[in-house]
């Protein structure tokens, strides 16, 4: 495999990376094959457009953003905020239609959209109350995207409307007028959502009914059906349904306001989620942080551990019960409290341990190819076919002999005694006034992600997020002071 690495000075520092992801044929897919013809203008624009694009890479962090192309390359500087973190800085590659080409970035709370080819800002949206976590495009109607970030929600825009410059918010009973609170309860600002284009149309709320009740860390539109997966800092992995393309307001109605999922678990991950990715119509890939956990049951001395975060392959049970097969797409269908609170209609298919010092996972398909995963940890980046995934370990029954669980109850109710003894006495409370209870389950036995086949690039610098170019002919990293191109 060749290489080619470009040095820059140290206030290039990289933590983000978006690839050009189409090629001429892609127009075949894109907006439902709506400009397929190749004797329409709009073909013969689409093909100038990735004549001057493809294989451009776009890198992002430290307030700049790099563009460069097999033509030329340049930056653009952006006024310092106050960050979280290097990587809340994204990017993304969007199209507004055929003859136009946006990429989409981040600085802080504020999104930025960029024509990258005349190098000029044709606006900025403003709407998140936090730092923007990422930034996902759908793979089907380019110019929809969407936002999270840590105020708890997620923001889906139409890039073909003008981004909204007054509030236009529902009104609730029993209030007249419509509410003013912002994005802390997902609705409009009262001041403008940013100028050029990109409209608001769907917020999926934080909150206790069904929303996240965290920071929203990564999101992945449905390739085909009108469906989002969210990830976040409160474990859950969530999966929206949206309305559909025709239904979606405009700027003459609210933003469609959304808090019940159709799917919510936080038992497929024991940590923060990171990342999703739909791998087909109902399986899915996530991947969560490391995270610590006690390794004793000794509340007086206790002993923590960080253990590894894991990537997991899992199925989403309950698809057809809201797309039936053969059957059109119904317009309103909700699913039970069951499903928006803690769900248990998914299945695990395979399940890894994954290195401590992991930076960006990342999948990579599309285009007829397998779903490659991408693992950037210090200085390697990983690249593994989800086909080579062996199947989860069978967890056996925790408990064996029921006298074992007897026993286990009644030495934690002895130690819980004990440790309240004083207490105890003040209230004249005896052993038999402690309820028993049940020993926690073992951790369930994972595979080591080392056991997988893969092609490993080693680097010079430390690799903060990884790409595969379209046809994985190409793998771009970047991290501090570096960009490096591998090809083969």
């Amino acid at each position: 495999m060749g290489r080619f690495t470009e040095k820059f000075d140290e206030s290039y520092d990289f933590s983000n990376v978006a690839l050009f992801p189409w090629t001429s044929n892609s127009l075949d897919t894109l907006w439902d094959g709506e400009y397929a013809n190749k004797q329409a203008d709009e073909w013969t624009q689409w093909e100038s457009v990735v004549g001057d694009l493809y294989g451009t890479i776009a890198a992002v962090g430290n307030h700049k953003l790099h563009v460069k192309t097999h033509k030329y390359k340049y930056s653009v500087d952006l006024p310092e905020q106050k960050t979280y973190r290097p990587n809340d800085f994204s990017c993304a590659w969007a199209l507004m239609n055929p003859s136009q080409a946006l990429l989409l970035f981040n600085d802080g709370s504020v999104l930025h959209i960029l024509d990258p080819v005349l190098r000029n800002f044709v606006g900025s949206l403003a709407g998140h109350g936090g730092h923007i976590t990422s930034i996902v495009v759908h793979p089907r109607l380019p110019h929809l995207f969407c936002t999270t970030a840590r105020d708890f929600t997620t923001r889906i825009y139409d890039l073909t409307q003008r981004a909204r410059q007054r509030p236009h918010n529902p009104i609730w009973p029993p209030r007249k007028s419509a509410p003013k609170a912002g994005a802390a309860a997902g609705i409009h600002a009262s001041s403008p959502e940013g100028n050029g284009p990109g409209l608001c149309t769907i917020i999926l709320a934080g909150g206790r009914s069904g929303g996240h009740q965290a920071a929203v860390m990564c999101a992945a539109f449905h390739p085909t059906l009108p469906l989002i997966a969210t990830g976040g800092m409160d474990r859950f992995v969530k999966i929206w349904k949206l309305p559909l393309h025709k239904e979606m307001p405009t700027a003459n109605n609210p933003s469609d306001r959304l808090d019940k999922p159709v799917f919510a678990s936080s038992h497929i991950h024991q940590a923060r989620v990171l990342s999703v990715t739909w791998v087909s119509d109902d399986v899915l890939i996530t991947h969560c942080a490391s995270w610590l956990g006690h390794v004793n049951d000794d509340t007086r001395r206790p002993e923590f551990r960080e253990f590894p975060g894991t990537l997991t392959l899992w199925k989403w049970l309950g698809l057809r019960r809201f797309f039936p097969e053969g059957k059109e797409i119904q317009e309103n269908s909700r699913g039970c409290a069951a499903d928006y609170q803690e769900s248990s209609s998914f299945k695990l298919i395979s399940e890894y341990r994954i290195p401590m010092e992991t930076s960006e996972v990342r999948i990579s398909h599309g285009h007829g190819q397998d779903p490659l995963v991408l693992l950037s940890t210090d200085t390697t980046t990983r690249i593994m076919n989800v086909t080579h995934f062996k199947p989860r370990i069978p967890q056996p029954f925790f408990i064996k002999d029921l006298d074992d669980l007897h026993k286990k109850r009644a030495d934690a109710r002895q130690r819980e005694f004990e440790l309240n003894s004083k207490k105890a006495r003040n209230k004249g409370l005896t052993i038999d006034d402690y309820p028993e209870r049940a020993p926690e389950p073992p951790m369930r036995e994972v595979r080591n992600i080392e056991e997988v086949p893969r092609w490993t690039i080693y680097t010079t610098h430390t690799v903060g997020a990884s790409a595969l170019m379209v046809g994985a002919r190409r793998l771009v990293t970047v991290g501090p002071h570096s960009i490096s191109i591998w090809t083969r």
